[in-house]
């Protein structure tokens, strides 16, 4: 099993954790985690918390930290964030719809007082994760923006109305009814499992097979094959785990080496493993998290290592090449030779002022002394040409001695 950060369930769940956590504190300090994370340090009367929130690509998540977060180097990553957000006083963590949503609601933004109001959003998705600040229903600050272009469902930038993540339309499973499911789900030759995540909300793959295996449901059977009351067997199984849930209790999976690679609120029958019980689910995430990080982290070393192994390539094949070119030339040494002798043979005959690009002369090497032709420099008298060719030859007799060893 890969390692598996939160879906829709965990984050019902993270919104409890956070909120009795940080509810009623103040952000003392915005800490950059990394080019795609930050962590809240707040402060209460009672007691002190750290949030971290990532929008990492498959890494997006959010869980309460064990101890202080370390920062970063560079530039906050959502630009004024830490000013906005020093100061401000925590209201409220919420879970929009049944989504990976979440939002921090503030006051005090900017330490301008109760009036100014605000939430921070993480959209801890799959496909696009995003963090954005929101003010008066406006976008104020966002991790990657989203300019406006045909074929794109919202606009993030700062000024622009703020629009929740496509699929807020679908069906709340904790307050769908059977009837609503069945007309929901109407595409009967559609596998069931794969209706079921067209037409409701937050069905990540261990949610759903979840419920599935609990209801005694085949995912890869049609709808149409499907038993007569399959909808309110599916909303029981949801019923069942969103009650189990509530108990707030954790468990975590772990690989054949020991290394977490779940936390989950409710005990998975159908991985048919046996996690361990522990305190939250912040504490699992967290786990989980790092082991993430770590691999991230290899795989860029990894990949950076690739590239300058691939970069070094290249430079020896160019190298290589040239090489080959160089011994190319080194055997034509007999040639600059010939022809710069032959030329300086037959100045005699051959005008000083000569603009051809080749000029005709007697080859004394030739038993028949025929005539030949041979090319001049270009830009060059015969003179100069036959002192260019010596030198080539010079340059390819010491290439010549050199250049078979580095080949």
């Amino acid at each position: 099993m890969k390692p598996t950060l939160a879906d829709s369930l965990c984050y019902n769940r993270l919104c409890d954790e956070l909120g009795a956590a940080v509810k009623g504190t103040t952000i003392r300090r915005v800490v950059t985690v990394g080019p795609d994370a930050v962590a809240l340090e707040t402060t209460g009367r009672r007691s002190a918390a750290s949030v971290f929130l990532s929008w990492a690509r498959g890494a997006a998540c959010a869980y309460l930290l064990s101890e202080n977060p370390r920062g970063s180097d560079g530039p906050p990553p959502m630009p004024g964030l830490p000013k906005l957000l020093t100061g401000a006083v925590v209201q409220n963590v919420c879970q929009i719809g049944f989504d990976r949503v979440i939002i921090i609601e503030l006051t005090n933004l900017g330490g301008l007082g109760p009036d100014q109001t605000g939430s921070l959003v993480l959209e801890a998705t799959d496909r696009e994760p995003n963090c954005v600040l929101v003010q008066n229903g406006r976008v104020v600050s966002v991790a990657r923006p989203r300019p406006l272009r045909e074929g794109v469902y919202r606009c993030l930038v700062p000024g622009e109305p703020y629009v929740p993540p496509p699929g807020g339309e679908k069906l709340d499973p904790r307050t769908a009814t059977a009837h609503e499911l069945a007309r929901a789900v109407e595409e009967a030759e559609r596998p069931l499992a794969e209706a079921l995540r067209a037409a409701v909300q937050g069905l990540s793959g261990l949610f759903l097979q979840e419920t599935l295996a609990r209801a005694g449901l085949e995912g890869s059977t049609p709808v149409a094959q499907q038993p007569p009351d399959w909808p309110s067997a599916w909303l029981a199984a949801v019923r069942e785990i969103l009650s189990e849930a509530a108990r707030g209790r954790t468990w975590l999976w772990r690989d054949e080496a020991g290394r977490p690679v779940l936390a989950y609120p409710v005990r998975l029958l159908h991985l048919g493993r046996e996690p361990e019980p522990i305190e939250s689910l912040s504490i699992g995430l967290e786990a989980i998290g790092r082991r993430i990080e770590e691999q991230r982290r290899i795989e860029r070393l990894r990949g950076s290592i690739r590239r300058s192994l691939k970069r070094q390539l290249e430079s020896k094949k160019r190298l290589l090449m040239r090489r080959h070119e160089e011994l190319a030339a080194a055997q034509q040494a007999e040639k600059w030779r010939r022809w710069g002798e032959l030329i300086v043979a037959n100045l005699h005959s051959i005008s000083a002022e000569a603009q051809d690009a080749e000029v005709e002369v007697t080859d004394y090497y030739s038993p028949n002394q025929e005539r030949v032709r041979i090319p001049l420099v270009s830009g060059l008298g015969p003179k100069a040409s036959a002192e260019e060719y010596f030198a080539r030859y010079r340059k390819a007799r010491r290439a010549a001695a050199r250049l078979p060893a580095l080949v």
